[in-house]
């Protein structure tokens, strides 16, 4: 039960990440840790639809560490948040 809060606050911390990510308001190596703790879970857990999309999510990030930046990422922001306040409730 302890690992499935702490995987919830993890994507919290993502989805924070996320929107730090888009305005350029974070460390970009805070990003890549963020970015390959998504990818890993996703490929861990890779039978299940929201790992794909934690994989989705982890190189969307990559984009955004690139400069590229879209509507796309309030999407995944609102997809990490639901997913971490579920973990944690």
């Amino acid at each position: 039960m302890l690992i499935v809060k702490f995987l919830g606050l993890m994507d919290l911390f993502c989805a924070v990440t996320i929107v730090l990510l888009n305005y350029g308001l974070i460390n970009k190596l805070i990003a890549v840790g963020a970015i390959l703790y998504l990818i890993v879970k996703g490929f861990m857990f890779r039978k299940d639809i929201s790992s794909i999309l934690d994989v989705i999510s982890g190189l969307y990030m990559c984009l955004l560490l690139l400069g590229f930046g879209s509507i796309l990422t309030f999407i995944f922001v609102v997809y990490l948040v639901e997913k971490g306040i579920i973990s944690l409730a």
